[in-house]
């Protein structure tokens, strides 16, 4: 990739950046909401099953309410909001195929050949021009 199709990726990651920072901390706002009032209501959850005698029969493992919350919030949230801000729309897509092909066509042979003529063909133009105006 060349410097401009680089800039223009970047002008795309800061864009997407930009907006899934500000979806970040609606996310981290309502989980907060949702973790203060969730925790207070299930805290932890014991699976121990005693039997008549008292004795323990099965124990299965405390789960709490902060171990799947925590993965959710620390884990799935950041990575899909790093995906979404690291991969290009098709808008910068199409602008990075459209710079590469354009150095293509700069550095071509036969663009070197009709820059040539084309500055040739300016500068009669701008001469004939300022000719007629003075």
């Amino acid at each position: 990739m060349n410097s401009l199709s680089w800039l223009i990726y970047m002008a795309d990651v800061a864009n997407g950046a930009h907006h899934n920072l500000g979806i970040l901390m609606g996310i981290t706002i309502v989980g907060a909401i949702a973790l203060a009032i969730g925790g207070g209501i299930v805290g932890d959850v014991d699976y121990s099953y005693y039997d008549d005698a008292g004795k323990l029969k099965s124990k299965m493992r405390r789960i709490k309410f902060w171990d799947w919350s925590k993965r959710l919030a620390f884990i799935v949230v950041p990575s899909i909001l790093i995906i979404g801000t690291i991969l290009p729309s098709s808008k910068t897509i199409m602008m990075i195929a459209a710079s590469e092909f354009g150095e293509e066509i700069a550095v071509s042979a036969g663009a070197k050949n009709l820059g040539g003529k084309s500055y040739k063909a300016l500068d009669k133009f701008l001469s004939d021009y300022l000719e007629e105006k003075q």
